[in-house]
């Protein structure tokens, strides 16, 4: 086994904190009564980049879904959404008034809510996320770094989730609308 160098040191004050050594350079910080598993910083970037990737193709989906439930060709509707450069939030609310036109919507009206607030993640993801901890000159130890950890990770597995259930409602509807 490597030795490993303890590289955590304690930056919450005012609260108890032990470190767990562990191999590869990782600890758990217990912090009050939360546990966090501490992430190196390229984990950092790959887990960011699959995040963004999420919602590249959650947006894409919604652009799919919409094309296959208009009249016509679809990839002339897919043309007219490029053309007209649909963002992510008019791409969600055409879709759901499409999708509400009738009596059997797809998606629920809660994960409308959720993809249209969706936008706001992926820009904070991609345009935000470093300036929390970055000019800090020893963020990977600070509890700054650890929030946007603990927080991407948990847009990371929703988002992963949203990701695999609206790949089936997008094959449902190309099936439905015989688009296949």
């Amino acid at each position: 086994m490597p030795v490993v160098v303890e590289r955590l040191q304690p930056v919450v004050r005012d609260m108890e904190v032990q470190v767990m050594k562990l191999p590869m350079s990782r600890g758990l910080l217990y912090i009050g009564f939360e546990m966090v598993l501490s992430m190196e910083l390229n984990e950092f970037h790959c887990m960011l980049g699959q995040t963004i990737m999420y919602c590249q193709i959650i947006e894409h989906d919604i652009k799919m879904i919409y094309s296959a439930m208009c009249r016509g060709d679809i990839e002339n509707t897919l043309d007219m959404i490029e053309r007209n450069k649909w963002t992510l939030g008019h791409s969600v609310k055409e879709l759901k008034k499409l999708d509400f036109s009738d009596n059997n919507s797809y998606i629920s009206a809660n994960d409308y809510n959720f993809l249209s607030q969706m936008a706001q993640k992926r820009d904070y993801w991609c345009h935000k996320t470093y300036l929390r901890y970055i000019y800090n000159h020893n963020f990977l130890l600070s509890t700054e770094y650890q929030k946007e950890c603990q927080k991407l990770r948990r847009d990371n597995e929703k988002l992963m989730a949203v990701y695999m259930a609206l790949e089936k409602v997008r094959i449902q509807a190309m099936h439905d609308f015989r688009r296949t």
